[in-house]
């Protein structure tokens, strides 16, 4: 039995995420919770928003997990911060992702299509992991961080928590934002 996840976010981002799990088949989509939209407001397909953020903790009981749905790192962070300890976030990766099976990724993180994780890589907690990124060998991205699409992050690179790339930002070996 799949495990039902709740997407934090029903702006932009959060629709590539419900496409990202739709296509993986990993996790059942319950719906969408959003600070602004009202409960039963049509988001993406078939699929509304089940909550707002002010009253989520009347459907934690009914969810599995949960995924952050922000592109911005200051508000995915106050929105995982806010949030009862015991909650439990999914990892989402979309099916077109090449991931080496010796890469770690932090709970809370996105992988979106067709990006690149190489071997003994590090993603850390609620990362993105844009469309088309690419991350060599032996990095390590901080927790919080926003690789924007087409970012390129050379072997060995160590990027800060909290960082935004520009899209298609190219990030040599050992640097750092």
């Amino acid at each position: 039995m799949k495990k039902r996840v709740a997407i934090i976010g029903a702006g932009g981002h959060g629709k590539v995420i419900a496409d990202a799990i739709l296509k993986s088949n990993s996790y059942e989509l319950v719906g969408f919770v959003d600070a602004k939209l009202a409960i039963g407001t049509n988001v993406f397909g078939a699929f509304k928003v089940v909550a707002t953020q002010e009253n989520i903790q009347l459907i934690i009981p009914q969810i599995d997990c949960f995924i952050i749905g922000i592109g911005s790192n200051e508000i995915r962070e106050n929105v995982a911060a806010s949030l009862p300890n015991n909650i439990e976030w999914a990892t989402i990766i979309h099916p077109s992702a090449s991931i080496s099976l010796q890469t770690e990724i932090g709970e809370g993180s996105v992988i979106l299509a067709n990006s690149v994780i190489n071997a003994d890589s590090k993603i850390g907690r609620f990362c993105i992991i844009d469309s088309g990124s690419i991350v060599d060998h032996e990095c390590e991205i901080g927790d919080f961080s926003h690789l924007s699409i087409g970012t390129y992050i050379g072997s060995n690179s160590k990027i800060s928590a909290k960082t935004k790339s520009d899209l298609g930002q190219i990030f040599q070996p050992f640097t750092q934002k």
